[in-house]
C-alpha cells in the first residue's frame, strides 16, 4: 500500500534515457538532473565537477606514501626523538644517521650566521683571528689609516658586506700595525684569505671606481672571486659622472707604472701578495 509513498535519495546521475536524449540535443544535463527534482544549487555544483573532469583536473595520482627515509630526512630533532617510538623506525642506527646529518646541518646554518660586524683586531690577533679562522670561512680584513678619506669610505663597504653576508669574517687592522712601514699611497688595503693562506688583496680603491665606490662594487669584486655569493647578475654600471683623475691624488685611485695608469688587479696581484702579507711574518 504505501509503495508510492517511497522516497528515493537524489542520484547526480542520469538514467540512460536521460543520456539518449541528450546525444540528441532535446534537453540538457541541468534540465535532466532538475527533473529529477535536485535543487539549483546541487545541480550546479555537478555540473561544475562534470567540468572539472573534462579539463584533467581529477586526473593526477594521489601522492604516494612517504617513505622512511622521507620521513626521516624532514623531520626535525624533536621529530627524530619521536620517531623512535615508532615501530616503522626499529633500527637505531637508521635514526642516529639522520640525526647526526640535521646536527651538522644546524651548525653550518649557525656557521653562516655567527659573524655579521667589522672587528677590530691587533697584530698578535692575526694568525688566530686570520689564518686559523679562514680555514673555516672567507675573511676580509682592511688594512687603513684614520686619516685617509678612502680608508672610511672601505670602512663602509665592509660594514655593508658584513651585515648582509654574515658567513664572511669582516676585520680592521691599522696599516702600520699589520705591516711596518706600510705606505699609504697603497690603502686602503683589503686581504682576502681562505683555507689559512691569503688568496687575493684589493690594494686601493682602484677597481672599485676609486672614491665614488658603492657596496654593490665591492659585492661583485668579491661574488667573482667566490668569496660569498651573491644575486647580481652582472657587474654594476660605472657610476656617473666618474673618471680617473691623474694628478697627485689619483695614486690613492689609480697606481702608475711605467707612466701610465693600470688598476690594481692589472698589476700582477702575486707581486703585491708576497710582499706585504702580515701572515706570512709570522
Amino acid at each position: 500500500g504505501d509503495r508510492g509513498n517511497k522516497a528515493y535519495e537524489f542520484s547526480g546521475q542520469t538514467t540512460e534515457f536521460d543520456d539518449i536524449l541528450m546525444r540528441k540535443g532535446i534537453i540538457t544535463k541541468e534540465q535532466a538532473l532538475l527533473a529529477k527534482g535536485m535543487g539549483v544549487d546541487q545541480v550546479a555544483d555537478i555540473l561544475v565537477r562534470d567540468k572539472l573532469e573534462d579539463m584533467g583536473f581529477f586526473d593526477q595520482e594521489p601522492p604516494p606514501e612517504p617513505t622512511k627515509q622521507d620521513r626521516a630526512a624532514e623531520a626535525s630533532l624533536a621529530e627524530l626523538d619521536e620517531l623512535e617510538e615508532d615501530e616503522d623506525f626499529d633500527d637505531e642506527s637508521f635514526l642516529a644517521e639522520y640525526r647526526e646529518k640535521r646536527l651538522a646541518e644546524m651548525k653550518a646554518k649557525q656557521a653562516t650566521l655567527r659573524f655579521g660586524q667589522v672587528q677590530d683586531i691587533q697584530k698578535s690577533d692575526w694568525t688566530r683571528e686570520v689564518n686559523e679562522a679562514s680555514k673555516e670561512a672567507w675573511v676580509l680584513c682592511h688594512l687603513y689609516d684614520d686619516q685617509l678619506e678612502a680608508c672610511g669610505l672601505m670602512d663602509n663597504l665592509l660594514k655593508d658586506v658584513a651585515r648582509r653576508f654574515r658567513g664572511v669574517k669582516c676585520l680592521r687592522i691599522k696599516a702600520t700595525s699589520a705591516v711596518e712601514n706600510f705606505p699609504d699611497r697603497n690603502l686602503p688595503a683589503l686581504f682576502i684569505y681562505h683555507e689559512g693562506t691569503l688568496q687575493h688583496q684589493l690594494i686601493t680603491l682602484a677597481s672599485l671606481h676609486g672614491l665614488r665606490a658603492r657596496p654593490q662594487d665591492l659585492e661583485w669584486y668579491l661574488a667573482e672571486r667566490g668569496v660569498l655569493e651573491s644575486d647580481m647578475e652582472g657587474a654594476p654600471p660605472v657610476p656617473e659622472g666618474f673618471r680617473v683623475s691623474r694628478d697627485g691624488a689619483a695614486s690613492a685611485v689609480r697606481i702608475p707604472r711605467n707612466n701610465q695608469y693600470v688598476d690594481e688587479d692589472e698589476r700582477g696581484e702575486e707581486d703585491v701578495l708576497d710582499e706585504y702579507d702580515p701572515g706570512a711574518e709570522d
